[in-house]
């Protein structure tokens, strides 16, 4: 497939099994935060260079799938289901399955920085969100910020499906020069 990067090789190969100790911090932050696994792990390799970012992406998902089911096994078994709201868990779940396929769509057709950029944008406004939040500012600025981080980050994602498809017609002009 033309569209799979080749893996980098210029930094030395380690045995797959030190990658447990991050595993372990990333389960442990996911189970004892509500979330995480994606952000230290997902970072953490595409940081070291050893995989490209699409990669990493889904061994990443593929991996948080099994942390998703043991976590909710060990929450179920040892606290019960008193305290889950399964209207609310049933709707995040029907979300989070109509964003996955467009999502894997957009990580294989789009250029890996500019979607990585988008991502990156989205992560940071969410974050400042989640400050101004707990610092407590006013409603209004929450939601400004809210609408201003979506705009940027759709614009971005717009901006690069453009790109990949600008990029994708001009390779099949030059592969055909009918």
């Amino acid at each position: 497939n033309s569209d799979v990067q080749e893996e980098p090789t210029s930094k030395p190969r380690r045995p797959v099994w030190l990658l447990a100790p991050l595993g372990l911090i990333g389960g442990f932050v996911d189970a004892s935060g509500g979330g995480g696994w994606g952000p230290v792990t997902t970072s953490t390799l595409v940081a070291s260079g050893r995989l490209s970012p699409r990669t990493t992406i889904g061994t990443v998902n593929a991996a948080e799938l099994a942390v998703a089911v043991a976590a909710s096994v060990g929450f179920l078994q040892h606290l019960g289901s008193e305290g889950v709201r399964w209207d609310i868990t049933a709707a995040i779940l029907l979300g989070g399955l109509l964003a996955a396929v467009p999502a894997a769509w957009l990580v294989k057709h789009v250029e890996e920085r500019s979607l990585g950029m988008a991502v990156g944008v989205l992560i940071v406004f969410l974050s400042i969100d989640s400050v101004l939040s707990l610092i407590g500012a006013p409603e209004g600025l929450l939601w400004l910020v809210r609408i201003v981080g979506l705009v940027i980050t759709f614009g971005l994602m717009g901006a690069a499906l453009w790109r990949a498809r600008v990029q994708h017609v001009s390779g099949k002009a030059e592969a055909d020069p009918a």
